[in-house]
């Protein structure tokens, strides 16, 4: 139930953003609260020459990339933190001043979201009293 009465604008706010993505033209950032942490993720071993690495985070035995961080609270070298780096939020790469040393394990914590996009170019709602709409479905997907 979505409501578009007085002070109630969950319509209003479900409608705008789905219009501002243009359906399912553009995409978005999704804040998963049950999945959107990584703690001492494992995400590369220095070699002592590369200094740009790709974030990642393990589900099972499948690595995938994490490409849109939130929160980036630690990032270590074998063992040790470090501040002795840039990242960049949107594409979740790490680039250090010095390149890691050859074996030496990189990790990080923090926290990052889902870059989604809606399914559908059109969404059924409908009004089922005055002030009173129903979606019943809107379906997202990843993107990888």
């Amino acid at each position: 139930m979505l409501r578009s009465l007085g002070a109630f604008t969950e319509l209003q706010q479900i409608v705008g953003f789905y219009n501002a993505r243009n359906g399912a033209y553009d995409d978005w950032l999704f804040n998963d609260l049950y999945d959107n942490t990584c703690s001492l993720q494992l995400f590369g071993t220095g070699n002592g020459v590369t200094t740009a690495f790709q974030l990642a985070r393990t589900y099972g035995t499948y690595v995938e990339p994490v490409r849109a961080i939130n929160t980036l609270t630690q990032v270590r070298v074998n063992g040790t933190a470090t501040g002795a780096y840039t990242h960049d939020a949107s594409t979740g790469v790490i680039t250090f001043t010095t390149a890691p040393g050859a074996g030496q394990s990189l990790d990080w914590s923090g926290t990052f979201y889902w870059r989604c996009r809606f399914l559908d170019d059109h969404a059924d709602f409908s009004m089922f009293m005055e002030g009173l709409s129903e979606l019943k479905s809107l379906k997202f997907r990843t993107l990888k």
